[in-house]
């Protein structure tokens, strides 16, 4: 039996903390080497690109895999399928939308817990799209926030924003006039745009010390957000899967330039094992681009909240068995 998940039936089944939480766990499953994560695959469309993600967490008997394509003038549309692995069996498939949002919020929430300076209480935000919704919900979720600026190029989108979250959150959040001013005086700063090009729109001598940089906008090799120099800074880097180094263009102009010492790079799952003290001092660095694993974490949480407590669809023949014994 398979469960059909749309957006309507995901929408509040999940909160910001438990979705915190579950990815958490999945990457200390990745510590301990139970799991698996297959390098993602896109290929080109007509109209633009199909992109496919895999993973495995073998201590909670699931994998997942995620397929999202753009179409040039249309947008992204997300799918996450559900397995498994005791038996293969497909238990759900899920709108992936709101899913990822979730999910991109919750990893930064996790790198926030250990990395952020104690007794931080506001942070700069660069970014109004739909991913900064959930990057400042993750941060509210794990921080005393009482205070938040945000700056993106549209006066409009920005104070939209700022008035939205706001209500939503209990916060002052205000709309400043340049990402300089979110970032003036800000123990911790988070970057969520949509950038493109190769010119960072953020700069090191704009930042507090101590400072936790969370970068979460840009997952593409051709697109910088963070400068060279804030990496160089930087006291440790966490990237949210080894992958990030050669998908994130301002990771991986930063390693190839030799700004990191090996010691001074960890993975998430590295982190949330070792769970250093939090900093006094100085610089880190988040960078996340997203992995299949965390789709899986909160899609088998989704599932797990949903199968039993609210009426869905259920449909039967979907990815049906080929039994290799069997004779028509």
């Amino acid at each position: 039996m398979t469960l059909i998940l749309g957006e309507d039936t995901l929408q509040g089944a999940l909160n910001m903390a438990e979705a915190i939480d579950l990815i958490q766990n999945a990457y200390q499953h990745e510590a301990a080497g139970q799991t698996f994560t297959a390098p993602r695959q896109t290929s080109l469309t007509q109209k633009g690109w199909m992109r496919l993600m895999y993973s495995a967490d073998f201590a909670s008997g699931y994998a997942a895999v995620k397929a999202f394509h753009l179409t040039r003038g249309v947008g992204v549309r997300y799918v996450v399928s559900l397995y498994r692995l005791e038996d293969g069996e497909l238990l759900a498939i899920l709108d992936g939308r709101q899913l990822t949002a979730l999910r991109t919020g919750a990893v930064s929430g996790v790198a926030a817990r250990y990395m952020a300076p104690n007794g931080a209480t506001s942070i700069g935000l660069l970014g109004s799209g739909y991913q900064s919704i959930t990057q400042l919900e993750a941060m509210a979720a794990v921080l005393p926030l009482t205070s938040v600026r945000v700056f993106s190029p549209t006066p409009e989108n920005r104070k939209a924003f700022a008035e939205h979250m706001s209500e939503k959150l209990g916060l002052e959040v205000q709309a400043v006039d340049s990402a300089q001013d979110a970032f003036r005086h800000q123990p911790v700063v988070v970057v969520c745009t949509n950038v493109t090009g190769p010119d960072p729109v953020m700069q090191a001598s704009w930042l507090s010390d101590p400072v936790f940089v969370c970068g979460a906008g840009s997952t593409r090799i051709e697109s910088i957000e963070i400068d060279l120099d804030t990496f160089r800074a930087s006291q440790l880097t966490v990237m949210d899967t080894a992958h990030a180094s050669e998908e994130a263009g301002d990771l991986h102009q930063a390693l190839e330039a030799g700004f990191m010492e090996p010691e001074q790079v960890w993975t998430l799952a590295q982190l949330v094992q070792r769970q250093p003290e939090r900093p006094t001092a100085g610089a880190t660095v988040f960078k996340s681009v997203g992995s299949a694993l965390q789709d899986l974490a909160v899609a088998a949480g989704y599932y797990e909240r949903l199968k039993t407590s609210k009426p869905v669809e259920k449909v039967t023949g979907l990815a049906s068995l080929k039994d290799s014994k069997k004779r028509i």
